[in-house]
């Protein structure tokens, strides 16, 4: 029986999709997370073998430890080893927790990636680096330096984005396009965070899309799909209510088959999921950010009704050695809606339950300036459909 470490295996709340694949691929999961065990949800309670209430937040800075807060992990994972003996895999399935996953594996010397292998996987200057090296297109961008190294770049780029080298997200993302907004920004900025500014593409008929998947332990990919978003992070932080879908295989372009495996080799990706997140002008495609773990927890359940699988039940069988391209039994595209309590829509929670009944695959509340407060996961056939879907369920009064 292998032994499988899952951090913070309760949230988001659909992570116990994984261990239920992985205990039906004979492995023993472990948590450990800042939730009661008294509160977990049987869903999830009855999966683990052994779970500790602890808390994870041993971070000092980004990326950095607090040896003090780090010490009650270690020792609680050092007893996990004693009691069901070594662990095969850690992971938080998180991208905020990737520091101590790798902390943990080099202390423990568990496989996967250790610290030293985490700065092209978190530090976005590194990425560019990486994309460029693939063939990739890329936006300048630069460390900022002072004051005077951002006014600079403002200047030649004319509208820049200022954001964290490393972090999550887009709380900490700025866009500047006035000498006023550059002094706004740093007079305020965090002074102990390390910025990357770059181009902003606002081209009109710019794209947001992310190439999204699984590699298996020698770092080829068997699964992949593309999902178009229909805005950028900047826009939905800032009051856009987000929808996205996957292409259809027979629609996705031809340069991923390409581009997507190298980029997989590249960033040292093996026997993990992969989110890569691109802008696409024209037919140009703009490498902006990988990520190092599955998408958005929602999307795993949008690529499974949207070609007939299991994802993270094939996670765990590549776990244990499989290796074959997956090939789902269909060929649809899964579309995801959020709205939002502030507006005031044409139809109602009940009407999009009776209307939709034959296209709804999953349906639940959110709690996300990005994704929501209410979320819809529908399949439908072609784009045709998809839009005719999506404007009727977000039609507002």
């Amino acid at each position: 029986m292998k032994n499988f470490l899952m951090l913070s295996p309760h949230y988001p709340p659909r992570l116990y999709l994984f261990a239920e694949g992985l205990v039906g691929n004979d492995f023993q999961v472990l948590g450990i997370g800042d939730a009661f065990q008294e509160t977990l949800k049987p869903d999830l309670s009855d999966l683990l073998t052994d779970y500790r209430y602890l808390t994870l937040n041993c971070y000092s800075g980004k990326a950095r430890f607090d040896e003090s807060r780090y010490e009650p992990i270690y020792r609680t994972v050092a007893d996990f080893i004693a009691r069901y003996g070594r662990l095969q895999h850690i992971e938080s399935f998180n991208e905020y927790w990737l520091p101590l996953e790798a902390r943990l594996r080099e202390d423990f010397n568990v496989p996967g990636p250790r610290p030293e292998d985490l700065l092209n996987l978190i530090c976005k200057s590194k990425m560019k680096k990486i994309f460029q090296a693939s063939g990739v297109d890329v936006v300048r961008g630069e460390i900022l330096r002072d004051e005077a190294h951002l006014l600079s770049f403002l200047g030649e780029e004319k509208t820049i984005i200022a954001k964290p080298d490393i972090g999550v997200g887009a709380s900490d993302t700025h866009k500047i396009s006035t000498i006023e907004d550059a002094k706004t920004f740093f007079s305020n900025r965090n002074p102990e965070t390390v910025y990357f500014l770059e181009r902003f593409i606002g081209d009109k008929d710019r794209e947001l899309l992310s190439y999204d998947g699984l590699a298996d332990l020698d770092g080829n990919v068997i699964f992949s799909t593309i999902h178009p978003v229909n805005h950028g992070l900047l826009e939905i932080v800032s009051g856009e209510v987000l929808s996205y879908f996957n292409l259809r295989h027979s629609d996705i372009p031809a340069l991923f088959q390409t581009i997507g495996p190298r980029l997989i080799q590249k960033f040292g990706i093996k026997g993990r999921f992969f989110h890569i997140e691109f802008f696409r002008v024209g037919s140009t495609y703009f490498g902006l950010e990988m990520n190092s773990r599955p998408p958005g927890v929602l999307t795993l359940d949008m690529i499974n009704y949207a070609n007939g699988i299991n994802i993270c039940e094939i996670y765990a069988r590549m776990l244990n050695g499989f290796s074959e391209p997956v090939i789902g039994s269909r060929d649809l595209m899964s579309l995801y809606i959020g709205r939002v309590n502030r507006l005031s829509y044409k139809l109602s929670h009940e009407e999009i339950m009776e209307k939709y009944q034959e296209n709804l695959g999953f349906h639940c509340p959110m709690d996300s300036p990005v994704m929501g407060d209410y979320a819809y996961i529908l399949v439908v056939a072609d784009h045709e459909e998809r839009k005719r879907v999506t404007a009727d369920i977000t039609a507002t009064l």
